[in-house]
C-alpha cells in the first residue's frame, strides 16, 4: 500500500529527474491502492496535494517540439540517400509525407510501405493511419493528398510526388522483378531494408536544422528535436496556408484541443490579408446602425 514517505519519495525522484507527468502517475498510484483494498486517509490525500503542488511548481511551459519548415527542406531537393546510418531512405520525402500527414514518431517508425497507396488516375496518395496515438499500427483511418503541382510543373514539396518518388525507390532497393515489395517492409527503411530507430529519425532531423541554420535549443536550454516535430511542423504549415484549424485537427486526428499549443500564433500570420481580402470593405459598404 501507498504511505506518506513513498508518495514524497516517488515525487521528490520524478521532480529531480524533470519529469511533468506526476499528476497521472500519482493517479493510477492512487485507484491501484484503493483496488487492492486499502483505506485512502486524510495523511495520503495531504502527501498527494502537497506532492503534486511541488512537482509542478515553476516547471515553466512544457517543451514545444522543434518546427522544421517542410516546404524549406523540400527545396533542399535531396537525393535518396539517408543522412544517417539508421535513418531513412528518400531523408527528403519522408520529411513531405511525415510533415503533411502530421505523423507521431512512432506512426513514422511503425509504418509499413503497404499501407501507402497511390492512385495514378486521379493523381492521389493514400496512407492508412491509426486513429489513435495508443496503437501505431492499428490502422483505422485513411488520410489522402492529391497533387499540387501547378500547370504540370511539379514541385519539390508535392505528397503525391513524394509518395511515388519514394516508393519507386523501395522498389528498386527491395522490389522483386515484377515490382512486387516485400510484406513487411518499412515504409521509412534504412538503406538495409531494417526499421529506423529512434536515433536514425532524430539525427535526420537534426541534420536538417543543420543544414537550415535552424536553432534546436529553446530558451530554457532544453533539446527541441522530438518525437512530434513532423507533427509540430505540419500543423504549422496548413494554419499558415490559411487551413481552418478544424480541417487540421481532422487530417490530423486530434480528438482534443492540444493542436491550439501546436499551431500556436500561426493563424495570425495571414491576418493582415485575410483582413485586406475584403473585410473593410464590406463594413464600408454596410456600416452599422447607431
Amino acid at each position: 500500500p501507498l504511505s506518506c514517505a513513498s508518495i514524497v519519495a516517488v515525487a521528490a525522484q520524478m521532480k529531480m529527474a524533470g519529469y511533468r507527468s506526476f499528476p497521472g502517475y500519482m493517479s493510477s498510484a492512487k485507484e491501484a491502492h484503493l483496488a487492492a483494498g486499502h483505506r485512502w486517509d486524510e495523511d495520503l490525500e495531504r502527501a498527494r496535494k502537497r506532492s503534486k503542488a511541488s512537482t509542478q511548481r515553476g516547471i515553466g511551459p512544457a517543451r514545444q517540439s522543434l518546427e522544421i519548415p517542410p516546404l524549406q527542406v523540400a527545396a533542399l531537393r535531396l537525393g535518396c540517400e539517408p543522412l544517417h546510418a539508421l535513418g531513412p531512405v528518400c531523408p527528403g520525402h519522408w520529411a513531405t509525407i511525415c510533415a503533411f500527414h502530421m505523423l507521431r514518431g512512432a506512426e513514422s517508425a511503425c509504418a509499413l510501405a503497404s499501407s501507402l497507396k497511390i492512385d495514378t488516375n486521379a493523381r492521389q496518395e493514400t496512407l492508412a493511419l491509426s486513429a489513435t496515438k495508443t496503437d501505431p499500427q492499428g490502422i483505422g483511418c485513411h488520410r489522402t493528398w492529391g497533387c499540387v503541382c501547378s500547370e504540370g510543373v511539379q514541385g519539390p514539396a508535392c505528397r503525391y510526388h513524394a509518395a511515388i518518388a519514394l516508393r519507386s525507390d523501395l522498389v528498386r532497393r527491395f522490389g522483386d522483378d515484377k515490382g512486387n515489395l516485400p510484406a513487411g517492409l518499412p515504409l521509412f527503411p534504412t538503406e538495409s531494408g531494417e526499421w529506423c530507430t529512434r536515433n536514425g529519425f532524430v539525427s535526420t532531423i537534426a541534420s536538417f536544422a543543420d543544414m537550415l541554420a535552424i536553432q534546436v535549443i529553446d530558451d530554457l536550454g532544453r533539446n527541441t528535436i522530438g518525437e512530434h516535430t513532423w507533427r509540430v511542423s505540419g500543423s504549422r504549415m496548413l494554419a499558415h496556408a490559411g487551413v481552418p484549424v478544424p480541417t487540421i485537427a481532422l487530417m490530423a486526428r486530434w480528438g482534443s484541443d492540444i493542436i491550439f499549443r501546436y499551431v500556436a500564433d500561426a493563424p495570425l500570420a495571414n491576418i493582415t490579408e485575410e483582413f485586406a481580402r475584403g473585410k473593410c470593405d464590406s463594413y464600408i459598404e454596410a456600416p452599422p446602425s447607431p
